[in-house]
């Protein structure tokens, strides 16, 4: 088989694909657009804008929610308010199931709080005359029981340092 001329192989619109020379923006686009490129990467190196905006803004709701978080768990027994009403801070809103007595932890919830007065406010010798008038049994605390039973100990030697005067002594002296 006799071998053919290679460019007699080619067609027309292959020579003219050859022989013509592409344009500037095909030859030199991709220089050009990686430069374009760098630049604007470049720009934004040396153009500043905040990383905070500060604003005063207000937040208003009808009904914001708020979270109340119970300090152990347990069934609710006992709730008393109901929805919509007004809770101040540090208010009671229900009971939960305890072995104790609700009343009697709150009773002497309220005499621990006038004893942490008394003794802020360097009244130690008033402590004593206090517990005294306000003495009850608490025979039902439940679970809080044992600490209590920690907490008389504590106060049978506090109330023995004071009768023996030295406390009394010392604060005459100073």
């Amino acid at each position: 088989m006799p071998v053919q001329d290679q460019t007699a192989i080619r067609s027309e619109n292959l020579r003219d694909f050859i022989s013509h020379r592409p344009g500037i923006l095909i030859r030199r686009g991709i220089p050009i657009f990686f430069i374009i490129l760098v630049s604007l990467g470049a720009a934004t190196f040396f153009i500043q804008y905040p990383d905070i905006v500060k604003a005063s803004a207000k937040i208003t709701s009808i009904n914001p929610p708020k979270q109340i978080i119970a300090k152990s768990g347990g069934r609710l027994v006992k709730l008393f308010k109901n929805d919509n009403q007004e809770v101040n801070q540090n208010e009671v809103i229900g009971y939960i199931e305890s072995t104790a007595s609700h009343d009697e932890v709150l009773k002497l919830s309220a005499i621990l709080d006038t004893l942490q007065y008394f003794t802020e406010k360097n009244m130690l010798e008033q402590i004593p005359r206090f517990w005294q008038s306000s003495n009850q049994p608490f025979a039902h605390l439940g679970e809080l029981q044992q600490s209590h039973q920690a907490f008389m100990q504590g106060y049978t030697s506090f109330k023995d340092y004071l009768n023996t005067g030295f406390y009394i002594a010392k604060k005459q002296m100073l």
